[in-house]
């Protein structure tokens, strides 16, 4: 289930984004597993000043059930929590917050600082009562497509956990 009133796909500059997954696994129809995995991705957007903008996005994944190791929740890597290795940490459930801020510098460049904060946990528990994570960071950005705004990005990230990274990837984080 989705719903999008974004005004452009690549660089949004104001809208929402609202997707749902449900997808269910059951050795009745031949899976390994009996398992109910639900993501649900909200972002939005908003020009703060003339080609700035504020995004953010609020990430949850959650599984019930034997959940096997490919289908556990990953922290981090170059669309979640930047600053973290993908993978760093893994457990049934994830949930971050993440915030950009987005700016056109001139012509086909651009830059972006980011900030989130999340955990993975098992139960709701455990995330109300754990050190929540956080990474924080900044990024440059060169347009491949000027007109749709299809960027390539350069991101280096710090976290919490004395971990960092840098990115070069195609599009925005989200």
């Amino acid at each position: 289930m989705g719903y999008d009133t974004r005004n452009m796909t690549f660089w949004p500059s104001k809208g929402v984004y609202i997707q749902t997954i449900v997808t269910g696994f059951r050795k009745e129809l031949a899976s390994d597993y009996n398992l109910l995995k639900w993501i649900t991705d909200l972002r939005w957007y908003k020009t703060i000043i003339k080609n700035q903008v504020f995004a953010m996005q609020l990430y949850n994944y959650v599984t019930q059930g034997n959940t096997p190791l490919r289908e556990l929740a990953s922290l981090g890597g170059s669309n979640n929590m930047r600053g973290f290795y993908q993978g760093r940490y893994r457990d049934t459930d994830m949930f971050t917050v993440i915030s950009e801020y987005r700016v056109h510098i001139k012509g086909r460049f651009g830059a972006c600082a980011f900030g989130g904060v999340g955990n993975v946990y098992h139960t709701f528990k455990d995330l109300v009562s754990s050190d929540l994570k956080y990474s924080y960071g900044a990024g440059l950005r060169f347009a491949l497509l000027q007109k749709e705004k299809l960027n390539i990005r350069v991101d280096y990230g710090y976290s919490s956990r004395y971990n960092r990274g840098l990115y070069i990837t195609v599009a925005e984080c989200f």
